[in-house]
Parts: structure tokens; C-alpha cells; sequence
């Protein structure tokens, strides 16, 4: 057991009015930011097996936050009542309006009224889908629809041929296929 100039007793008193009674101990040699210039006994360094084992302990039960599993997006459930439906749309509708980049790069964010735009979302072969606006009496080149897989014409205006919200994919097509 310690001494008494070893233990000090202190009082604490809270807001509520309520107080305690703290024991504190306070060893006869506190550290010392220079332990070589006293007398103090030198403490020993953590051996090397200790350290490896606390790190075996640690790295099992607490993995490394680049070995964690990428965690997947939740895809959410399509209603399928009517008005909740067209309510889901207009939403995702909206989604897509603020994600979207221009599709032609010589418009820029907002060279083009936002009902002079077609939104839709272009996913290449076995890839990303990325999501564009494009000006609605623009013609596309060789762009197919997703849901049909209808070849888009070059000589109708895309307005004509897709509406807003559609995902359409990039494909090379060879002339002698379209």
C-alpha cells in the first residue's frame, strides 16, 4: 500500500450541488522529462514479442480499413402503383437533370434552355453509364435505344426517336450490319 503523502484526497463539486470525494493516487517519483539527470528507476521498453502479439491481437480483431469490402448501393424498389410511379420519375427525372454534363462540346453547362435539352443516360458496351444532356433538334450518330435495340437514324432529330430519361448505349456498328 502506498504512503500517505502518496494518496491524495480532493473534493469536486458539480453544477447540480451534488460533490464526491476523489482518492488520487500520486506516486513518490512522477516521470520526469529527463530520467537520466535522477535517480529515478529507468522503465523497460515493450519487448519485441509483446509488440508483435498486440499487433496480431489488433489486426485480427480490427482489420485495416483498405481490406474492408466494398459496400454496393442499395438499388431502390420501382412502385408499382400508377401515381406513385409517375411521382418516382419526375424525382429520378430530376436526379438526372442536375447530374448531367453536355453531351456536344461546344455546350457548355448553360448554353441551352433546360426545355430546349434532351436528358439521357449513354452507357458504353459492357461499361459505365455516364449521363449527358444533348440540344433536342440535334441529330446523334449511330446510338442504340436501350430498351428495343432500335438504331437511331441521322437524318431524324433525336427528340423524334428517344425521350427524356431514356438510357441509350454507344456500340461501333459496321455499315454492313445497320
Amino acid at each position: 500500500m502506498s504512503s500517505m503523502q502518496d494518496v491524495l484526497l480532493r473534493r469536486v463539486k458539480y453544477p447540480s450541488g451534488a460533490s464526491d470525494l476523489l482518492l488520487i493516487h500520486r506516486p513518490s517519483h512522477p516521470s520526469h522529462r529527463h530520467p537520466s539527470s535522477h535517480l529515478c528507476p529507468v522503465q523497460a521498453a515493450a519487448s519485441p514479442e509483446k509488440t508483435t502479439a498486440a499487433r496480431a491481437l489488433l489486426a485480427k480483431n480490427f482489420p485495416a480499413s483498405s481490406n474492408k469490402k466494398a459496400v454496393s448501393q442499395r438499388v431502390p424498389k420501382i412502385p408499382t402503383d400508377p401515381f406513385k410511379l409517375a411521382q418516382y420519375r419526375k424525382i429520378e427525372l430530376m436526379k438526372m437533370r442536375h447530374r448531367a454534363i453536355p453531351g456536344d462540346p461546344k455546350d457548355g453547362p448553360s448554353s441551352a434552355p433546360l426545355d430546349q435539352r434532351l436528358h439521357v443516360k449513354v452507357a458504353k458496351d459492357g461499361g459505365a453509364e455516364q449521363i449527358f444532356w444533348f440540344r433536342k433538334g440535334l441529330q446523334l450518330i449511330r446510338f442504340l435505344a436501350n430498351g428495343d435495340h432500335q438504331i437511331l437514324l441521322n437524318d431524324k432529330a433525336i427528340v423524334d426517336q428517344a425521350e427524356d430519361g431514356d438510357t441509350l448505349v454507344v456500340a461501333h456498328i459496321d455499315s454492313t450490319t445497320g
